[in-house]
């Protein structure tokens, strides 16, 4: 599994679809909710850096959102790797950031609601 795919598989873990945040939709083809998008990069041998992470969800309520929000959290803890062809991925809260934000959705629709992550993310590989 390549840099790419692993961070993909990190967010489909989660149990809602996920999408690289430069994913382009029509009309007709609109991400069901609720569902993550993320930040897509790739490095090699201790590059670091801050990911962002939104969840997505269409309710009257917030609570979905947060307890996700919550449980990702958790599963990082004191941080969590994923494998790669050539090492791994390190995954971590990061120390001086906020985990997790209400933001505005940017959508026309009111009842469309988002949370920004912020995800420290280690390559440890090769090349």
């Amino acid at each position: 599994m390549n840099n790419f795919q692993a961070l993909q598989s990190f967010w489909e873990s989660f149990g809602v679809d996920a999408y690289d945040e430069q994913t382009v939709f029509t009309a007709g083809q609109r991400p069901a909710y609720p569902h993550i998008t993320y930040e897509s990069f790739s490095g090699t041998w201790e590059a670091r850096r801050t990911m962002a992470a939104h969840l997505w969800n269409r309710s009257t309520s917030w609570k979905w959102l947060k307890e996700k929000a919550e449980n990702i959290k958790d599963t990082i803890g004191n941080g969590i790797t994923v494998n790669v062809d050539d090492g791994v991925i390190w995954f971590r809260i990061p120390e001086y950031t906020p985990f997790a934000q209400v933001i505005a959705s940017g959508s026309e629709d009111d009842l469309v609601k988002r949370i920004l992550l912020s995800i420290e993310v280690e390559f440890l590989t090769v090349r």
